[in-house]
């Protein structure tokens, strides 16, 4: 009589790590070239307030020349490398460790001595 015993190895690192930074890392390099793109199509000078004096003479007053989606877009780029990285760190980690397989061991049991009676015929 022979059965299998499964022994189930602890699960550890699994290949959805590097597909997750991967998808992180495209998802914020899009987010970020859109808050670049929507910051370009504006008039990046124009960022500041503005005010006129009766002579002519014009006051900026808080003044950020790049604005805000410049500050998110760069931010978001700067998430995406990161990510990016860790893609290539975790891909790297998963494609050196071994698999965790599921290891199949066959126990075979002892076989019991069989005895025979013997055949009496039809009684």
């Amino acid at each position: 009589m022979a059965y299998q015993q499964d022994l189930v190895q602890k699960q550890g690192f699994r290949k959805r790590w590097p597909i997750l930074n991967f998808c992180l890392a495209v998802t914020f390099f899009i987010v970020g070239g859109g808050l670049l793109g929507a910051w370009a199509s504006q008039d990046a000078n124009n960022q500041c307030d503005t005010s006129n004096s009766f002579n002519n003479s014009v006051t900026y007053t808080n003044c950020n020349p790049k604005g805000a989606l410049w500050d998110a877009g760069i931010a978001c780029l700067v998430v995406g490398v990161i990510f990016k990285i860790l893609f290539w760190i975790t891909l790297i980690i998963w494609c050196v460790k071994r698999r965790n397989t599921r290891t199949v061991v066959y126990v075979n049991s002892p076989a019991a001595p069989q005895q025979y009676e013997p055949y009496r015929g039809a009684a």
